[in-house]
């Protein structure tokens, strides 16, 4: 029997779990388990009937959410909370990380099929044309009340199906069955299954027992609360003990009569700083002593409330609340946590729109293609690029200001130094160099006699601004081509730039200044002006890409 087969060995016994006797009692088991798996399959074991959940006998599940349930409040509870201030300002920052992030649609599968890169590029076409910040907003209501519900509106157009827009839908109008499936409310005690396809629901941290998902705002309704009394109890304060505190002193013999006239004068000082008072009473103007150090009590206590819902939001202190006792390697541990945030929010978005892409491609293209995968670009790709763009305006002459790199790349400006910060021409973001301290330097056209700004520069600067001949020679780049070329003469000098100049001055965009500058480029001397002028149509179509951008 199985499990009974006793062998002997070395003497220590053991029972082996098969025996060759045991064969057809494990054919028999294996079938049993297999029929139990193939009837239990795509069923829970664990449900609330089961468990003898009071909810099973309830038409819906209750939002489980302890603040709420306190309280007896919905939702609206927790969106009224947004009148708050501070909790207003770090809600905006949590939301712009993703509603302001780029996006790009990537062709489903190994991005090499036809099918998938054409469904990819529609799809991204059409998420175009919506709201997508706005709609990426609306997903992140998920993350304040735990759900939101999204409707698409689908359209027919031109033989295919389009996404005309998507709509946030207030959460309250909805609830979860005991299936934990979404459905919407009809009446006081009545509910309508979603229809297929229409919806998209985004969740924050759903579970089985709590399919409502989990409410960040939940988390910052005390700390709200307790602020807004406390603003009351401190209005309170400084009204009685902001200013100085008056008295009347009145004789021992003084009637009722008296006494009250004496309190309205003092009422009346305090309001018009003008009273008058009866023959006989003395007035009195004191100061409050330590007033400072109870108001402080007060500022401390809002400050305490104020952290705690930077705390629910963001997940640290350091971006809203940097106070007297930061530091920079806190703040940068901080805002760490707050990207880390930033990055799972952006999933969440990101798997909302694939599966709106799913659908879509069904719809369009049927089951055989795969449907586009929508993300994000990543924070280290846009410094990438963004760093790639810097370094090649830096060629150009461009010179950043201490407030830019900061800005751009999150460096203090105490750990870092601009060599000739002296000799820049600020003009905003972008400073260019304007003078040379002394030496020589190397130039374009190779002659290493320059002592003024390089031709490379100077045709950055001016081409991006299409300046005239004129004003050219009045910044005295005649001059510059002068010195390294004299032996070509003014004539030749003049007939290039002019050509240049005249080509480029009539173009807005990079295609067009390629075709012109191809035109011009004809008619150069290659033998005389081969070099510089090169490098000047470089630097011309470098600053008009710039510009396009």
């Amino acid at each position: 029997m199985m499990g009974k087969y006793k062998k002997q060995t070395g003497g220590v016994q053991r029972f082996d779990r098969w025996s060759p006797d045991t064969k057809d009692t494990a054919d028999k088991r294996i079938q049993t388990v297999e029929e139990t798996i193939e009837k239990m399959s795509g069923n829970h074991f664990a449900t609330r009937e089961r468990a003898n959940d009071f909810v099973r006998l309830m038409r819906s599940l209750p939002d489980p959410d302890p603040i709420l349930q306190k309280m007896g409040r919905g939702i609206t509870a927790l969106q009224e909370l947004l009148t708050d201030s501070h909790l207003e300002s770090v809600w905006s920052i949590r939301c712009s990380a993703a509603s302001g992030a780029e996006w790009f649609c990537a062709a489903g599968g190994d991005g090499n099929g036809k099918k998938e890169q054409e469904a990819a590029d529609l799809f991204a076409e059409e998420l175009r044309q919506l709201d997508i910040p706005r709609v990426i907003e609306e997903m992140m209501d998920a993350i304040a009340f735990g759900y939101a519900p999204l409707e698409v509106i689908w359209r027919a157009q031109g033989g295919r199906w389009v996404i005309g827009d998507i709509v946030g839908k207030p959460p309250q109008w909805f609830e979860f069955d005991q299936e934990n499936n979404l459905v919407f409310r009809t009446g006081v005690i009545g509910t309508e299954p979603l229809p297929k396809n229409r919806f998209l629901i985004a969740r924050h941290r759903p579970s089985y027992a709590n399919p409502y998902g989990v409410k960040v705002f939940s988390k910052c309704y005390w700390p709200v609360t307790f602020k807004k009394n406390g603003f009351r109890w401190w209005t309170v304060f400084v009204e009685k003990y902001g200013g100085a505190f008056l008295y009347g002193k009145y004789p021992n013999n003084a009637s009722d009569i008296y006494k009250n006239e004496l309190l309205t004068s003092l009422e009346r000082m305090a309001s018009d700083a003008v009273a008058i008072a009866p023959e006989g009473a003395e007035i009195t103007i004191e100061s409050l002593a330590n007033k400072g150090s109870v108001s402080n009590v007060h500022a401390e206590y809002i400050e305490a409330a104020n952290k705690e819902i930077s705390k629910a939001v963001l997940g640290q202190t350091l971006t809203t609340d940097i106070g007297s006792k930061g530091s920079y390697a806190a703040a940068q541990a901080h805002n760490l946590v707050r990207q880390d945030l930033a990055a799972a929010d952006r999933r969440r978005i990101s798997a909302c729109f694939n599966r709106l892409a799913a659908v879509w491609t069904y719809y369009n293209y049927g089951a055989d293609v795969l449907p586009p995968v929508f993300e994000f670009v990543k924070d280290e790709d846009l410094q990438q690029e963004r760093a790639e763009r810097d370094a090649k305006l830096y060629a150009l002459g461009w010179r950043p200001k201490k407030a830019y790199i900061e800005r751009e790349y999150d460096i203090p400006q105490e750990d870092f130094e601009i060599a000739h910060e002296g000799e820049q021409k600020e003009q905003g973001d972008f400073a260019f160099h304007t003078s040379h301290t002394g030496g020589q330097t190397s130039c374009p056209c190779g002659c290493g006699t320059h002592t003024e700004k390089t031709l490379f520069q100077k045709a950055a600067s001016f081409f991006a601004d299409k300046q005239t001949k004129q004003q050219l020679k009045d910044r005295q780049l005649m001059d510059s081509f002068n010195k390294a070329m004299q032996e070509k003469g003014q004539d030749a000098i003049d007939k290039s730039i002019e050509s240049y100049v005249n080509a480029l001055g009539m173009v807005d965009d990079y295609q067009d200044a390629s075709k012109a500058l191809l035109a011009a480029y004809k008619n150069r001397s290659l033998d005389d002006f081969a070099s510089c002028i090169d490098n000047v149509r470089f630097a011309a179509i470098g600053v008009a890409g710039v510009k396009k951008k």
